[in-house]
């Protein structure tokens, strides 16, 4: 859809997502006290796999340059920080 005024009244709600997430010091708080407090072994595992999966990006290059991964970024360091 092409865009409209009346989707700025919607883009307020953007900014009060909260990330269903561990930060990365809950994470770390978590492995400090021992992964062990958590009973469940798929979600030990859920948690293992988002804190410690690496990926690389097709180019880099045009990543660095691209706006909506820009603003992906400015999102989750303001989301952080809020945190």
């Amino acid at each position: 859809m092409p865009y409209n005024t009346e989707l700025d009244s919607a883009f307020i709600h953007v900014s009060t997502w909260s990330s269903p997430y561990l930060t990365y010091i809950d994470y770390e708080t978590l492995k400090t006290k021992g992964l062990d407090i958590i009973q469940n072994d798929s979600i030990k595992k859920g948690i293992n796999y988002i804190y410690n999966y690496l990926s690389r990006p097709n180019d880099f290059e045009a990543l660095k340059e691209n706006d909506e991964f820009i603003n992906i970024l400015y999102n989750n360091i303001r989301f952080r920080m809020v945190e």
